[in-house]
């Protein structure tokens, strides 16, 4: 009898632990808001730069950020081929 409730104390433990663990993970990700937008920064992908441009304008005053908004629109073109020419020779392989 005294090995079957040990048995039991370890596994109401193991649960415990799990439940912690995966409820922490489920309130992280639910306090930054990640269930909305992919993780960009691991996927990469086309609309990488958006999703970078739109963290910074978050992150502005509230009067700024259309402003911002409109100067990285405005100089969309000049970015990309920057970037492009910035990937080319390996500066973003450090």
């Amino acid at each position: 009898m005294r090995v079957y409730q040990l048995l039991l104390a370890v596994a109401l433990l193991v649960s415990l632990a799990s439940n912690f663990f995966f409820g922490g993970l489920a309130a992280g990700r639910f306090l930054h808001h990640d269930f909305e937008r992919p993780r960009m920064e691991r996927l990469g992908g086309p609309g990488q730069m958006r999703w970078i441009l739109e963290r910074v304008a978050d992150r502005l005053p509230h009067d700024q950020r259309q402003a911002f908004r409109q100067a990285m629109e405005s100089r969309r073109d000049a970015l990309v081929a920057r970037a492009a020419v910035n990937f080319a020779y390996g500066a973003y392989d450090q």
